[in-house]
């Protein structure tokens, strides 16, 4: 600064100097580094509205599992492809409640997204009704698989959700045939008008039970079939049409079938069916 200038001169110079640096700083400098922190929070923050995502999962199987080939998983059942299924196509977790251990509980839905059905137990109780009850009412997705449909044979509302549901051979009161359920291979077949978006038409799923003969109790919207080499033709996937958020998965009885590529989509996608 020149050193001729008065001492009230400089004073007042550097006052200006100070404000035009402060002004610069908070004006440019400051607002970019607000802005950028603010999209950053947003881009973190942004929901994830994809029906695609699973959630957290509760899985309420039995072991239920064909022998299948054990050399590949020993230990594990028709249950556990069921688990190790879910985690594979997104579920963020999978409580996997053991239905010969105990029974469903409040605190296993409270943080669920998603109920899975996975046994043939036919004993309903007044606790499991009230609250399966209160999930498909409310709208909740459950899907029920293989053994779910010969689950509850004391419970009518449940086999109406389902559509289709299998009888057992000692059901002598019941006016539909029998189901049965030949060890076979089949071929997949996706109906042509439905808008089932998973890539399995045509493809062949190995050796498994393929329940056939089911009881037809309500109307149904049908997504996938099957056909055996020696014939059999069942329904694979199907939804409710009076409880839309039910959504149903024929196959599944043997370990070994849950590592097949096809398996997976089609859960997948009876999945979207009942969040939709």
């Amino acid at each position: 600064m020149n050193p001729s200038l008065s001492p009230s001169l400089r004073s007042a110079l550097f006052l200006v100097a100070a404000a035009a640096l402060f002004g610069f700083v908070f004006g440019v400098i400051v607002p970019w580094n607000a802005n950028t922190v603010q999209a950053e929070a947003q881009a973190t923050a942004e929901p994830d509205d994809s029906n695609d995502s699973l959630g957290h999962v509760v899985l309420f199987g039995s072991i239920h599992s064909h022998p299948g080939d054990r050399s590949k998983h020993p230990t594990e059942s028709g249950r556990d492809g069921v688990r190790h299924a879910l985690e594979a196509i997104g579920a963020e977790s999978v409580n996997m409640v053991a239905i010969e251990q105990r029974g469903l509980t409040a605190e296993d839905l409270a943080e669920a997204d998603l109920l899975v059905i996975y046994h043939n137990y036919r004993k309903s109780t007044p606790q499991v009704r009230e609250l399966i009850s209160e999930w498909v009412g409310n709208g909740r997705p459950m899907v029920v698989i293989h053994a779910g449909l010969g689950a509850y044979s004391d419970w009518p509302e449940f086999r109406n959700w389902l559509g289709r549901y299998w009888v057992w051979a000692d059901e002598d009161g019941n006016p539909h045939p029998k189901s049965q359920h030949p060890i076979t291979s089949c071929t997949l077949n996706v109906a042509p008008d439905s808008d089932f978006e998973a890539d399995i038409d045509g493809k062949t799923l190995p050796v498994d039970e393929l329940f056939t003969r089911l009881a037809e109790v309500s109307p149904t919207e049908d997504w996938v079939t099957a056909e055996s080499p020696k014939g059999h033709q069942a329904y694979m996937a199907w939804g409710s049409k009076e409880t839309p958020n039910v959504t149903m998965m024929n196959p599944g009885h043997n370990r070994v079938i849950w590592d097949e590529p096809a398996m997976h989509a089609m859960l997948k996608e009876v999945i979207r069916k009942a969040k939709r």
